[in-house]
């Protein structure tokens, strides 16, 4: 039995950022893809690669908003039921396997984007264990990431809950 195979209790959900990027170096672990079997995805609620890594998963180089809606149904084709590219200042492409939806970025300065992914996923996932909707929890999602950009470092630029809330531009 593979470890992902005990991931599939009822009433839980799994995301998985399957980030390719190794720490300390300018080079992407693309022997990771192999692990995304169709077991481990079909176990999976939702996946969220960034453009690059949506890329190695689907095999579609992602170059507009159609490309990317290639990939995430590429990749939901693959066995997982939601797909969320991360698109950087564009915003966020989401797949919910029937219908796709561009939820955009909220403008702001960037200053350091180490850990948008990070904040991002954390974000996505406290919004989808308080009931919100996929389209809902990546908006929540977004303005969070839009938050910890406009600030230097990674555990620095997390932002509190109260900030996400009270974020509008």
């Amino acid at each position: 039995m593979e470890h992902w195979e005990y991931l599939k209790p009822d009433g839980l959900r799994f995301v998985w950022d399957d980030t390719l990027f190794r720490p300390g170096t300018d080079s992407f672990l693309l022997s990771s893809l192999p692990k995304l079997s169709a077991g481990l995805l079909e176990t999976l609620y939702a996946i969220t690669p960034n453009e690059t890594e949506a890329e190695a998963i689907s095999g579609i180089r992602i170059t507009d908003e159609r490309t990317a809606e290639e990939a995430a149904r590429k990749i939901a084709s693959m066995g997982v039921c939601n797909v969320i590219i991360t698109l950087g200042a564009k915003g966020a492409l989401v797949f919910d396997g029937a219908h796709c939806e561009i939820v955009p970025a909220y403008k702001t300065q960037a200053v350091d984007t180490t850990a948008a992914g990070d904040v991002f996923n954390g974000a996505l996932v406290v919004a989808l264990s308080e009931g919100r909707t996929l389209p809902e929890a990546v908006r929540f999602a977004c303005k969070a990431s839009a938050i910890s950009v406009t600030r230097v470092g990674a555990q620095n630029s997390v932002p509190y809950r109260t900030e996400v809330d009270v974020f509008n531009l």
